[in-house]
């Protein structure tokens, strides 16, 4: 059995099983737009590789067709590969004109070469050149942006960063050293067997691209494990961090706030007549309280403060590098804030919504969180006492 032809079922077998690997996963989570992306590329190199085979299993029949089928679905799969790398890193989209000229451009080369033969040449130099530049973008794409990323970002990218080297020379040996021919148009099947640029062709390719692959399953699979991660830190109703996300969160703050000797401050706050609201209204309409002072309480502090959902009706926000004066006037800020919300419930009933707050500081014989939130809820117990509504300063006695 001729050995291409047996590494070209090969390799179609496994981009096929990539491919529904991805078609599998954009199923399951349709919001992973880049594993569709990922299923039809991969899908367009199965008729790539499935074209190698069809070529050495049927010499009789015009060569160009083969060829121009591999070097087109080659071309388009690393497009498509790029769009989903770009969807995957949430980079601004291309434009969709980009897309359908560049599938337009590349079929059209690719239709004229089956039945043109001098247009063969050509229709393999363009889809080097999508390779090189759509894999280029990719890489770009991969190491640039906002989102986090992980250790299948960059495996990725060093895979993707060989192609545009490995084409560019390509080309330069085939075009302007005319270093022996492509392989990829040949005539006969010894010619495409034969040809210097064979092992680049169906060997260096196929193996970079299930590299990619595998780099770019497992940096989603990493992306999703964070996003369940960070769902099970997460308060269900109001979005907030829950009491396990919050010490997950504010345990290394609070270590690094004692290396440091800076100040760290907590503000525990319990929403006021919360009982009345559920047993009056329903629990739909506490559901509801809740989630607008959530709304309030994260709006009204910086993006470095964490908000917490405690417990309940109980918030806990935490206040890195404040000291007790500059968190009971954020606290204060937020009680007014809060005082003037109104519940519109179903009906245009309108309930009014406060808190009571308690504010504690972190002290240098603090050894953990605890000892600043048992403070905070000390403060927190005088506000009711006195009458709710209204923000207590702890000492580091209390």
């Amino acid at each position: 059995m001729n050995w291409l032809f047996l590494l070209s079922v090969i390799t179609a077998s496994i981009a096929l099983l990539f491919a529904l690997v991805f078609f599998a996963i954009y199923w399951q989570k349709p919001s992973l737009l880049q594993a569709k992306c990922w299923g039809i590329a991969f899908s367009m190199l199965v008729v790539a590789m499935c074209a190698v085979s069809a070529r050495i299993a049927f010499p009789a029949v015009n060569p160009y067709i083969f060829s121009s089928l591999l070097t087109v679905n080659a071309a388009l799969s690393f497009v498509f590969l790029y769009f989903g790398i770009l969807k995957w890193r949430g980079m601004a989209p291309v434009g969709k004109w980009v897309s359908h000229l560049s599938l337009l451009v590349m079929f059209s080369v690719g239709a004229l070469a089956m039945v043109l033969p001098a247009w063969a040449p050509w229709s393999v130099t363009l889809s080097r050149v999508y390779i090189a530049v759509f894999s280029a973008l990719a890489v770009y794409a991969l190491v640039t942006g906002d989102k986090p990323r992980n250790i299948g970002h960059y495996l990725a990218a060093a895979f993707l960063a060989i192609n545009p080297i490995m084409q560019v020379v390509s080309i330069v040996l085939t075009s302007l050293v005319g270093l022996g021919s492509d392989g990829i148009a040949a005539v006969s099947v010894s010619e495409l067997t034969h040809s210097p640029f064979t092992v680049v062709n169906f060997v260096g390719l196929p193996i970079g691209f299930t590299g990619i692959a595998l780099f770019c399953l497992l940096g989603v699979l990493l992306d999703l494990g964070a996003e369940i991660r960070e769902k099970a830190l997460r308060d269900w109703l109001t979005g907030c961090y829950n009491r396990r996300g919050f010490i997950a969160v504010a345990e290394p703050l609070f270590l690094n706030s004692r290396r440091r000797d800076s100040h760290f401050s907590l503000i525990l706050l319990d929403m006021d007549n919360f009982k009345g609201i559920n047993d009056t209204y329903g629990h739909a309409a506490g559901d509801q309280a809740l989630k607008t002072v959530a709304a309030a309480l994260t709006g009204g502090v910086r993006k470095s403060d964490l908000v917490a959902r405690w417990g309940g009706e109980e918030f806990l926000v935490l206040l890195p590098d404040a000291n007790a004066t500059d968190a009971q006037r954020i606290a204060e800020k937020l009680r007014r804030t809060l005082e003037q919300l109104e519940l519109v419930l179903d009906g245009g009933k309108r309930v009014q919504l406060s808190a009571s707050f308690g504010v504690a500081e972190r002290c240098a014989s603090d050894q953990k969180l605890d000892p600043i939130v048992t403070r905070a809820d000390f403060a927190l117990y005088s506000s009711k006492s006195a009458g709710k509504n209204r923000v207590s300063l702890s000492t580091a006695q209390d």
